[in-house]
């Protein structure tokens, strides 16, 4: 697989796309035992899909190789009590970190090798505007940090 540089980009060397359904966290693994057999296991939403196929749409040529910068904007289905003149933080559950863990799951080999690679993560949450719908705008760019 090519990896993708910030010249295979365009000018500004990014990824940027959005992934419209109600954002899921990324579930903690589950140990199970069944007489002498243990195993571990892990469901992934039907979100973890949504995000991996809209991934694999902006794919091009390769993954990301080296640095990368990851800006996620995740926005919850707004509820009926909300105002609908101004904009409301979302401080409940799903946690922002589980929100986030599930993203770079997804993308990964799609988009980069390995979520090592992500040297800069910025994640929001917040309520949907009313005339917006629910999902997560995800960015992914080549960084400028060099390796030590």
């Amino acid at each position: 697989m090519k990896p993708i540089l910030a010249a295979d980009l365009g000018e500004k060397g990014r990824v940027l796309f959005f992934v419209a359904g109600e954002p899921k966290p990324l579930a903690r693994p589950r140990a199970t035992r069944r007489g002498q057999h243990a195993g571990i296991y892990q469901e992934k939403p039907q979100w973890y899909a949504l995000v991996a196929h809209e991934a694999a749409l902006r794919r091009g040529e390769g993954c990301f190789e080296g640095p990368v910068r990851v800006d996620l904007e995740f926005r919850m289905p707004r509820t009926k009590s909300l105002p609908k003149t101004r904009e409301k933080p979302h401080v409940t559950r799903p946690d922002i970190d589980n929100l986030s863990k599930l993203i770079l799951d997804a993308m990964t080999p799609i988009l980069i090798a390995n979520d090592t690679q992500v040297v800069d993560l910025r994640a929001r949450k917040r309520y949907a505007l009313k005339d917006e719908p629910p999902g997560c705008r995800i960015e992914l760019a080549a960084s400028a940090a060099k390796e030590a």
